[in-house]
């Protein structure tokens, strides 16, 4: 399995669509580093639901070799 294949695995793992997934992965063979931004809003309280989705984009910080499977 590729590096590429690796991290589109990473990415992919929890979602229920990747709508680009050609371009997604045309962008991580390029070596270049991505931006990910998460938007949300200044009202809500955190809670132990956000950590999904915290930890899904610390996963791209740490790395896919890192990342658990």
């Amino acid at each position: 399995m590729s590096d590429i294949d690796h991290q589109l695995r990473v990415i992919k793992r929890g979602c229920d669509e990747l709508i680009v997934e050609a371009e997604l992965r045309e962008k991580l063979k390029s070596g270049r580093t991505t931006a990910l931004k998460l938007a949300g809003t200044d009202r809500a309280r955190l809670h132990l639901g956000h950590t999904v989705v915290i930890n899904s984009c610390a996963s791209f910080r740490t790395g896919p070799s890192r990342s658990s499977s």
